[in-house]
């Protein structure tokens, strides 16, 4: 390396330290980074010369936005304060290992505490988060003016100031998708923008809107159900059965009208009138609806599109007696199935969705519960009912609890509060202190890998001093108990970070 680069290194290593407030390093930090832009050399000397002034460039941005004079372009000001540099710290090493659970979690506590995030983390994210769509709003909250301002300086980090473009015109093919997935996010979107997109790429926006549209869709479904793929009128059509659209409300009638012929009431017990004609009301194709029961069987698939509400719209029983009666009895498997799928496939009333779960958790693994999805319902359940579900499960004695409770640590995305995460950590930690069958070992095994990131941080205190040594024998879940303490502590201190610093 040679002396002026070398007295650069040391001058740009120094600064990247500290950061700066003086005008005289921001006089010879600027043409360092006009000079070095212009370079091509990817040595391993020259890319690791760049993060430093990556993170040069970060410092001022963050500490001396008012110093102007010396870039014709000085970074905005902020409203609000950044979380502390420890907090960023936990971030960059959850980045690196691809923990986006403790990002999550971080941006989260951030955003809940009118904070934004600390510039020093920010460089990670811009180089990691693009992909990470579901993201977006937590970002857009946490990062403040000054990362479209920074995005602007590499190439590699562009695509977070292009998302806050308002017209496509100018974004290019390889950004156009993140751009149409954060305006659709923000409320603000050109339908035009879709049509630019690759056939593959359009497929997939249609196929992930889909699985949870909003009422703003609408217009996608409609555009799209007139589409000459059949790949993309099948998602558009799903898009509106799942909203109250105009479409959608002129086949109900008939739906309901069939609903009420399929199930009736006689001494009140629900049976299944299995010679009903399939309804002539309903005009869209059939071929592509997902198929829950044989082919020949097309009503039972239509059935899956109704509300739970307006299945059961004649019948006047309480959704618990209702869901107690599917879950038991034989011959009602097929309604089985066909309300999980509306549970899952509609934004419904809580109160079904509680109701079935319970149903689930006092029976498994008898009757029906073993042969519908009841897993894809534990997704959609909101936090309040995820917290009543893990209630329960605390309280069963039964000998499938392990297995029962890996099933909802690991398809929910709820976080459980702070006192059930210290009573259920408290019955898994005698439970390991029984003779545990192997299947047991290995569901607590898979459980702990799930809840390291749903349990409330602040279980932390808990788990130390409740804290048990498992037998020699089990040293696969011996090594998985150490990682879930190690991430529940670094999850404790993280929180504390930003806490404490509000404080």
């Amino acid at each position: 390396m040679s002396d002026h680069i070398s007295s650069d290194w040391d001058f740009l290593l120094e600064l990247s330290k500290k950061g700066t407030t003086s005008c005289e390093d921001r006089s010879r930090l600027d043409p360092l980074l006009n000079s070095y832009e212009l370079s091509t050399d990817n040595t391993f000397e020259i890319k690791f010369f760049r993060a430093l002034v990556a993170v040069s460039i970060l410092s001022r941005a963050a500490f001396q936005p008012s110093l102007s004079g010396i870039n014709p372009n000085p970074a905005p000001t902020e409203d609000l304060v950044p979380a502390s540099k420890k907090s960023s710290d936990v971030i960059i090493e959850a980045l690196a290992f691809k923990e986006w659970e403790i990002v999550e979690e971080a941006l989260r506590i951030i955003k809940s505490q009118k904070r934004r995030l600390h510039p020093w983390a920010l460089p990670a994210l811009l180089d990691h988060g693009q992909s990470h769509t579901n993201q977006y709003p937590l970002f857009a909250a946490t990062f403040g003016e000054r990362a479209i301002w920074l995005a602007n300086f590499r190439s590699e980090w562009r695509w977070w100031s292009q998302l806050h473009q308002d017209s496509a015109e100018t974004i290019t093919e390889d950004e156009l998708i993140y751009w149409i997935q954060w305006q659709r996010l923000r409320g603000h979107l050109e339908m035009m923008a879709i049509d630019r997109l690759a056939v593959t790429d359009r497929i997939k926006l249609l196929q992930e809107i889909s699985q949870r549209p909003m009422d703003r869709d609408a217009a996608i479904g409609q555009r799209y159900l007139k589409s000459s793929r059949a790949k993309e009128r099948k998602y558009a059509l799903s898009i509106l059965l799942q909203l109250d659209t105009q479409e959608y409300r002129q086949n109900i009638t008939s739906m309901e009208d069939f609903a009420r012929q399929f199930i009736t009431i006689r001494k009140a017990v629900i049976y299944l009138n299995q010679k009903v004609p399939r309804p002539s009301g309903f005009s869209f194709s059939t071929h592509d609806l997902p198929q829950v029961m044989p082919k020949d069987e097309v009503f039972w698939r239509l059935l899956t599109f109704l509300k739970p509400d307006q299945i059961f719209k004649h019948i006047d029983f309480t959704p618990e007696v209702i869901c107690n009666q599917i879950v038991e009895k034989d011959r009602l498997k097929p309604l089985c199935h066909i309300l999980v799928e509306a549970l899952t496939r509609h934004r419904s009333p809580v109160k079904w969705q509680e109701a079935m779960m319970l149903q689930w958790l006092k029976i498994y693994p008898d009757k029906n519960t073993i042969l519908a999805p009841f897993e894809k319902i534990v997704k959609v359940l909101d936090h309040n009912v995820t917290q009543v579900l893990i209630t329960a499960l605390i309280e069963d004695t039964t000998e499938y609890f392990t297995t029962k409770l890996l099933i909802v640590v690991a398809n929910t995305k709820q976080y459980v509060n702070r006192d059930l995460s210290i009573a259920l950590m408290d019955k898994i930690f005698r439970l390991l202190t029984t003779n545990l069958s192997r299947t047991g070992v290995n569901d607590i095994g898979e459980v702990l890998q799930h809840a390291q990131y749903l349990l409330d941080p602040r279980v932390n205190n808990s788990i130390i001093a409740n804290w048990v040594e498992v037998d020699y024998r089990y040293q696969r879940l011996a090594k998985i108990m150490l990682e879930f303490r190690d991430t529940i502590k670094r999850r404790s201190i993280l929180l504390a970070s930003i806490i404490e610093d509000v404080s």
